[in-house]
Parts: C-alpha cells; sequence; structure tokens
C-alpha cells in the first residue's frame, strides 16, 4: 500500500510509483553499501527495481513512499512502515528504510521519521514503533538512539548474508 504524501521542509515523501520512482532507485541501488546490511541485493536491471517497488506498493501489510529532496527534486531514498504488528503485549509498527549512501549523516532520515511517525500515531492504535538492527551497524544504532529508540533486547538471529548467527538489537520508540 502506498501512504498519503507527506512533506517536510527539505524532503517530501511520495506514495511509491514503479514507473516513476525505478529509474532514479536503480541508479541509486547500484551503491553496494545500500545493502550491506539488508536483505536487498543490488538489483540487476531496471525491471527487477519495478518489481520490488510494485512489491512495496502491493503489499497489504506495509505503507510505501520515495524520499525526494524538495530543493532538486532528486530522489534520496525509500521509506516504509508496517501496520500494527503484536510483540510483548505492545502493539507498534516496525519501519524500514534506505538511504542514497552520498546523502547519509544529513539529516534526512530523521525528518523522514518525523513526518513517518506522526502520521503513523494518528493513523494505527499503537504503543510505538519497532525497529531492530545488526548490533555492527553501528550507524544505524547510533541514529535509533540519538533520535530517541529505547534499545529493549538484544538476541542471536542468522543473518542471511553471513550465512551466520550474529547479534540484533530490538527498538522501541515510544508513542508517549
Amino acid at each position: 500500500m502506498t501512504g498519503p504524501p507527506l512533506v517536510g521542509s527539505a524532503i517530501e515523501l511520495r506514495p511509491v510509483n514503479p514507473e516513476r520512482d525505478a529509474p532514479a532507485w536503480y541508479t541509486i541501488a547500484q551503491d553496494a553499501r545500500l545493502h550491506q546490511w539488508t536483505g536487498n541485493t543490488v538489483p540487476a536491471g531496471l525491471e527487477d527495481t519495478i518489481q520490488l517497488l510494485e512489491t512495496y506498493r502491493a503489499s497489504p501489510d506495509i505503507f510505501a513512499w520515495a524520499i525526494y529532496l524538495r530543493q532538486t527534486g532528486a530522489m534520496a531514498g525509500t521509506y516504509w512502515i508496517s501496520s500494527a504488528v503484536e510483540w510483548e503485549g505492545l502493539t507498534g509498527s516496525s519501519d524500514a528504510q534506505r538511504l542514497n549512501p552520498a546523502l547519509r549523516r544529513t539529516g534526512i532520515v530523521p525528518v523522514a521519521r518525523r513526518l513517518v511517525y506522526a502520521w503513523a500515531f494518528r493513523q494505527f492504535p499503537i504503543d510505538g514503533i519497532l525497529v531492530s538492527a545488526w548490533e555492527a551497524n553501528t550507524n544505524a544504532c547510533r541514529s535509533m538512539e540519538a533520535f530517541g529508540f529505547r534499545l529493549v533486547q538484544r538476541h542471536m538471529r542468522k543473518n542471511s548474508k553471513a550465512g551466520s548467527l550474529r547479534p540484533e538489537r530490538l527498538y522501541l520508540f515510544s508513542r508517549h
């Protein structure tokens, strides 16, 4: 599914549109750094990229956006959030974002998070946002902690790319 357009001072989150977004996303997704910590891989071609974005758009379990820079109109990444999930007595959503590696540490992700979370807290009866990151992905862990996420669990989980168990952190961003 797609969420509504969300507009911030420097970015705009537009509902994912595979035909519009695929050419730019294909170019961004050629950077292997984008996929280092994710289950994603470098797309083989534009058709693979269209299919991936269509999967986001068609999924009944997530709301997906393409992130665009307002000043230049360039695509910066993708963002999705799930509808409500249950975890240890809490009702929450989970999210994922993929940002052009050239734009990391520029403040785009916190702005996108604020926009998406404000929408999600209005849209769903959730207690918070639940996210995970591999412990070795220190940039993601630091980013979530700086945003106000609280570490709620550390466990071992199989990393399909590494083919072995790795420490993973689960974080919670509470509504209150």
